[in-house]
């Protein structure tokens, strides 16, 4: 077993972000994220004393005083297995911004609940409540949009590994030719929501960036700054959101005709269909 801790520790002006710290059991041959994504240069790595497959000392929750600390962000977007993105975080979910909250612990079906309230950094003198409240606004709904096109993804490539299978087996020229019409329609929506070049942090300098980066890094740029959007982020997501919806109303058509077309034949073979 290995760990590896991911970006550039360098100072100088060209470095890359790594996205935490990932592991192999296989001597190399495969990694797997292990945490800490949102860390962007990680030089060493402290492996837990008490077990080498703990990379970083997990929260506790024995009997008696426990600390958690909550890092005043929502939950991050959807992603899948090699995400890889350019200057984004999509784990990263937006900042709460100041107002009332409550905090509830339930512990063996006991539930304590207590109230708590996040103020604004009082040396954010220029800044006020509203300001971060609409930076809130448009981040949580950039987030869900994120979320969406890697659904997309996700879905396409369910759609098509249950199709492989079932083409391999089937063995029939009609049922190979729909399974092809049918990929090749996939493969074009997505191919614009991803680039599915990338293979390292290095790859998205080389390939261009695509719909759910793009759509990640305009989050990341919405939150960089104490300060309120600015009139072009919503110009941008609102350009975003209409390629998103396109694709997805070709994703869309593709299930209705071309994954219909295919399920048909697999009825004919006495096959089990392709769940959408």
């Amino acid at each position: 077993m290995a760990h590896i801790g991911m970006g550039q520790m360098e100072l100088r002006g060209n470095i890359m972000q790594g996205d935490g710290v990932y592991k192999t059991t296989d001597g190399g041959k495969t990694w797997k994220s292990a945490g800490l994504v949102d860390t962007e240069a990680i030089a060493r790595i402290r492996v837990h004393p008490a077990n080498s497959d703990i990379a970083t000392k997990p929260p506790t929750r024995a009997a008696g005083i426990n600390r958690f600390t909550w890092d005043l962000r929502y939950q991050g977007t959807n992603t899948f297995e090699g995400l890889i993105m350019l200057g984004a975080r999509p784990e990263q979910g937006p900042l709460a911004p100041s107002g009332e909250y409550h905090m509830r612990i339930i512990v063996n079906g006991a539930m304590q609940t207590e109230d708590l309230r996040l103020s604004k950094d009082p040396r954010l003198a220029a800044v006020s409540n509203a300001d971060m409240e609409e930076q809130f606004k448009l981040a949580g709904p950039v987030r869900d949009k994120v979320s969406e096109a890697d659904q997309i993804v996700i879905q396409i490539r369910e759609i098509k590994k249950q199709f492989k299978d079932s083409a391999e087996k089937a063995r029939n020229p009609d049922l190979s030719a729909a399974a092809e019409r049918l990929e090749s329609k996939l493969k074009a929506v997505e191919e614009d929501v991803y680039q599915v070049r990338n293979r390292s942090n290095q790859d998205p300098l080389n390939f261009p960036i695509k719909l759910n980066n793009q759509l990640a890094a305009l989050a990341r740029s919405i939150e960089t700054g104490d300060a309120r959007p600015t009139d072009s982020s919503y110009v941008v997501f609102k350009e975003l959101t209409a390629w998103l919806d396109a694709l997805k109303a070709r994703l869309d058509e593709a299930r209705k005709i071309n994954l219909v077309q295919v399920n048909n034949l697999l009825t004919g073979q006495r096959m089990e269909k392709i769940e959408k």
